[in-house]
């Protein structure tokens, strides 16, 4: 019950966060549904998604002249490995070089290096 009531505000959060970014907009083609928690790159051009009942990490380029959002990558469970175990929170570095995750189950950090695009790849040394 927790679990649904959790994800239900989570999606209102996140939904929220989307309509201030873009000016209060809505746009249908973003699907971010059941999502957990959301960051901000420090150049405010990528905004990064996690999902904890799909295990994933979405990515988005964020337009800041016209708030759009553009939808750049989705990183799932069986891309890292099967390592997103109940993603559910995310920060993204402040010099904006690596993202980090962590499970709320299995108490495990993953660290991605992020490129200038704001695309990510799993750094398996962290």
């Amino acid at each position: 019950m927790s679990l649904l009531l959790f994800g239900f505000v989570g999606q209102f959060f996140i939904n929220s966060y989307l309509e201030y970014i873009q000016g209060f907009e809505s746009f249908p083609e973003i699907t971010v549904v059941n999502s957990s928690n959301a960051a901000l790159s420090p150049n405010d051009q990528t905004l990064y998604i996690v999902n904890e009942v799909n295990d994933e990490l979405r990515s988005f380029h964020y337009n800041t002249e016209n708030g759009h959002l553009t939808h750049l990558e989705v990183i799932t469970d069986a891309d890292v490995g099967l390592k997103f175990n109940s993603v559910r929170d995310i920060i993204v570095h402040p010099n904006g070089q690596w993202v980090y995750t962590i499970n709320q189950t299995g108490s495990l950090i993953l660290k991605f290096d992020r490129d200038p695009g704001g695309a990510l790849v799993i750094d398996n040394t962290a």
